[in-house]
């Protein structure tokens, strides 16, 4: 369950609405949203609704929904620390996204499996995956996205101990991020 009354009534009415017929594109939607409200709270009640999402987007041939719930699968197990599986599931999301040509969707898993190698101390790996991601965020005008590989880019460096390189990277993040409002 989410912290707070407001995050729980969310919780339940989402649950509730699953035992209704519903589209399979809204059901796909419900399963997601509900995924990304249990992440940091029930990681493992998030993973099966991604799943669920993601098997249903496969069966109707939803590709970028399936993209989605695939990297909502891995979000899950990245919160429980559970790189392999994070590593397997972001995979699969990238190849769909690339399938797709979806640039947002390919920076943001070139990033995202960024951190998963920073996280667990491959560094070199680390900053190539989110040099790349940011080459596609640049060369798509993806300001948020440019922001937040800017970020990931800092605590690369920040943990091989390069600490100028490091400030200079969350100084650049910090200005689009501040110029963005977010």
């Amino acid at each position: 369950m989410l912290t707070g009354l407001c995050g729980q009534i969310k919780t339940d009415s989402l649950t509730q609405l699953l035992s209704t017929s519903l589209p399979d594109t809204t059901r796909i939607d419900v399963l997601g949203t509900l995924s990304k409200a249990l992440f940091g709270v029930n990681p493992d009640r998030a993973i099966n609704y991604a799943k669920e999402a993601s098997e249903l987007a496969q069966e109707i041939g939803d590709k970028r929904r399936n993209a989605v719930m695939l990297k909502n699968v891995g979000i899950g197990y990245y919160y429980k620390g559970e790189f392999v599986e994070v590593m397997q599931y972001w995979q699969a999301s990238l190849k769909v996204y690339t399938e797709l040509n979806d640039a947002v969707g390919i920076a943001n898993l070139l990033s995202n499996i960024g951190a998963v190698y920073d996280s667990t101390g491959d560094y070199t790996k680390a900053l190539t995956y989110n040099l790349k991601a940011l080459g596609i965020a640049e060369e798509n005008n993806d300001i948020l996205r440019r922001g937040t590989v800017l970020l990931n880019i800092g605590s690369v460096y920040a943990n091989i101990e390069d600490f100028e390189s490091s400030k200079d990277y969350y100084e650049q993040a910090l200005a689009i991020c501040k110029s963005i409002d977010y």
